[in-house]
């Protein structure tokens, strides 16, 4: 379901995608300040407007999937690491609860992006919403390379065995 929702949110993404915002939504995501929230609002037409706003209720039910699917990665990576790495397996389960830390930042970041899209001019929520935006993605790089260091781990311990 994460693959089939990230690749729906892409979709969406694309007319986000301008000067102002290179990266879509995660430019509005990281703006950070009232003066790059303007520019990046006033680069998108009605249509890309209407867009974010989809995106982000989508990333609602993307953010329990991220949080389920990366959580369960990293729990079911450090099962697999061998027992001699207890201190490898234990930083799977904190990364892997650190999944849910990013999904909480997730629901607030939303919350205060679809505040700015539809006006809200308060100077703080730009702050706020990069505030959670950047350990979020901080969280869930940590869980990616997590996953992906285990599988090597547990690759080249096996001696290359199934």
């Amino acid at each position: 379901m994460s693959i089939v929702v990230l690749v729906g949110m892409t979709m969406l993404d694309r007319p986000l995608k301008t000067q102002a915002a290179p990266l879509g939504i995660i430019s509005f995501e990281l703006a950070g300040t009232p003066e790059r929230v303007t520019q990046i609002l006033a680069s998108w037409d009605e249509q890309a407007r209407i867009m974010a706003g989809i995106s982000l209720g989508v990333d609602f039910l993307f953010l329990m999937a991220y949080a389920f699917t990366l959580a369960g990665a990293c729990r079911l990576s450090a099962v697999y690491l061998p027992p001699e790495w207890p201190l490898f397996q234990r930083v799977g389960g904190i990364v892997a609860g650190g999944q849910w830390c990013a999904a909480f930042l997730d629901v607030i970041e939303n919350i205060v992006l679809i505040q700015m899209l539809v006006g809200s001019e308060a100077h703080w929520r730009p702050v706020l919403a990069a505030g959670c935006a950047v350990p979020k993605f901080i969280l869930i790089g940590t869980a990616l390379l997590f996953v992906a260091a285990s599988g090597l781990l547990i690759f080249f311990h096996r001696g290359f065995r199934p």
